[in-house]
């Protein structure tokens, strides 16, 4: 359920219940809130010593205690839920931009923490704990005015919380989409902005020969489908064969399929941006 190992969840549940006894609040945030939030990291290493947000009128020391580290922070208590574990944390949104403003991410690592934590906020305030349906998330991000509504819910918090670093997380914000839906998506949408491609329409719905509407990963213009191949798409052979049958459907309507892995976007994002520019000139 949670992404901290249970010794982990042992020390801030020790830890948090000393502080009750003494009526301070504490929550969990950071590195360890999104960890438990599930919000896909990369570059962000496990919490080897969590970290719990105390007020600071409440004086507890900042520094390391039983394996925790002590931060006083005065946060927003309408950021402050009782998340997964039954343990008070700060909210999936505000857990991601505490670790998107840290300085050691590049980009990428920025992109990936905003992304999941945009998309679980949204699963957070419509269901509360329980994950909402894929496509039930899609729909909700597929609507600008929930898109616009939770990134300016994003850039309010960011400019009124207590997060250094708040340039890094505003540039990352500006081109942030919560339609863009994995780690290895928000690793494609970062390269295109860096690579100066024309942004794409993430998770766009596009029409095969056969008349099926199929969703696609980004479409560059009108022709040009950009596809992320994770290893999650094809667990089975039957995946495979509904893919290559998707992808014929599309490129009999006229379509140019670019696809790429993880290995080559990661080794060699030049020669897939290339790629792309060249289906693009080829479909003008």
């Amino acid at each position: 359920m949670d992404g901290l190992a249970p010794l982990i969840l042992a020390r801030i549940a020790d830890r948090g219940a000393a502080l009750h006894e003494r009526e301070v609040p504490a929550a969990i945030g950071a590195v360890a809130a999104v960890k438990m939030w599930e919000i896909p990291t990369w570059q962000v290493a496990d919490p080897a010593i969590p970290t719990l947000f105390v007020p600071r009128a409440s004086l507890v020391r900042r520094g390391i205690q039983g394996g925790v580290r002590i931060i006083p922070r005065d946060l927003d208590l309408g950021r402050v839920v009782v998340g997964p574990c039954g343990l008070p944390m700060t909210d999936p949104l505000l857990s991601a931009v505490h670790v998107g403003a840290h300085s050691d991410l590049t980009l990428v690592g920025r992109l990936i923490v905003l992304h999941g934590g945009l998309r679980r906020q949204l699963e957070w305030e419509r269901g509360g704990l329980e994950r909402v349906d894929g496509r039930v998330l899609a729909d909700l991000t597929a609507d600008p005015t929930c898109r616009q509504s939770v990134l300016e819910d994003a850039r309010c918090l960011t400019e009124t919380s207590e997060v250094r670093g708040k340039r890094r997380v505003v540039e990352a914000l500006a081109l942030a989409d919560p339609r863009i839906e994995t780690a290895l998506e928000s690793l494609s949408w970062a390269q295109f902005f860096l690579a100066g491609l024309p942004r794409p329409t993430p998770q766009a719905r596009v029409r095969g020969a056969s008349g099926v509407l199929w969703r696609v990963d980004f479409l560059f213009g009108e022709r040009v489908i950009g596809e992320c191949d994770g290893a999650v798409k094809y667990l089975a052979g039957q995946s495979l064969w509904e893919e290559k049958r998707r992808q014929s459907d599309l490129e009999a309507a006229g379509y140019i399929v670019v696809r790429w892995t993880w290995e080559e976007i990661m080794r060699r994002p030049h020669v897939v941006m290339a790629r792309i520019a060249l289906a693009m000139t080829r479909a003008a």
